[in-house]
């Protein structure tokens, strides 16, 4: 009796290593098929409809598939790049109405993000738009072509400053490099900037006449410069550039010369 009950159950743990293994067997079936399937997608060239001015994009990253992209196949990570360049352009044309964009250069591919450097057809202005993979696989986009309309005015506004506050401080370049999204656009306006609304974090070069100062006045003196940088009150990074020259020299030449002291005041 006692033998009965063990080839008993010997026969059912037999049956259940046949069905482990047989699922097992399935799960590693379809993890191949999909395995291969997935392989021949990315493998194959699939034909696309592109665009003349789509094709010139993928080929700025694939110069060396152009008789392919030219004929309008592309692979699996081709066609990827080519969905979120279309998203890219909707993306700025939705923000920028009116203006006309084409990328002329895309940075190597990353885990989270890539770039491109994008123009503007009509003014020839150029600038940077970036896409970031999110956790959740979304896709987020920034741009900075916002620097066309604002930099210029920004730059106006600082010289005004400054200038009532220091004649020494000759001229001043203002450079607007951080991306944003769609929270600016064509309507943020130079307030939005100078109340904080929207932070662009500017990076100005500020260039100061310093004739007959030794480097050591010129620390001193950049610290009364500080005093009034933060009244302000923007979030900037200001370079200082002091030189040997008299403000006359400085206006009147094509390039500033007798570098003295220079330094980064982050506000």
């Amino acid at each position: 009796m006692k033998k009965e009950k063990t080839e008993f159950r010997d026969k059912n743990k037999t049956e259940k290593v046949i069905d482990v293994a047989r699922t097992s067997a399935i799960i590693i079936g379809v993890s191949v098929a999909l395995g291969i399937g997935l392989f021949l997608y990315l493998a194959w060239p699939k034909k696309t409809e592109m665009t003349q001015a789509e094709k010139e994009w993928l080929l700025k990253r694939y110069e060396e598939d152009e008789e392919r992209i030219s004929k309008g196949y592309l692979y699996g990570d081709q066609k990827g790049m080519l969905e979120k360049l279309r998203m890219g352009m909707t993306y700025l044309e939705e923000k920028y109405p009116g203006y006309e964009f084409y990328i002329h250069y895309i940075d190597g591919w990353a885990i989270t993000v890539y770039e491109c450097a994008v123009t503007e057809k009509n003014t020839g202005y150029d600038f940077d738009m970036s896409f970031y993979k999110n956790e959740d696989k979304s896709v987020e986009i920034k741009d900075n072509f916002y620097r066309y309309f604002l930099e210029e005015n920004f730059d106006i506004y600082l010289t005004e400053q400054l200038s009532k506050r220091d004649k020494n401080i000759v001229a001043i370049d203002v450079y607007m490099s951080t991306l944003r999204g769609k929270e600016c656009d064509i309507n943020t306006t130079l307030e939005d900037i100078i109340n904080k609304r929207i932070v662009v974090y500017p990076r100005v070069n500020v260039y100061i006449a310093a004739d007959n100062l030794t480097e050591e006045e010129c620390i001193g003196y950049e610290q009364e410069i500080y005093k009034f940088l933060e009244e302000i009150d923007i979030p900037i990074t200001y370079d200082l550039y002091f030189f040997g020259m008299t403000i006359e020299e400085m206006l009147n030449e094509d390039e500033y010369k007798n570098l003295i002291y220079d330094n980064i005041i982050h506000l």
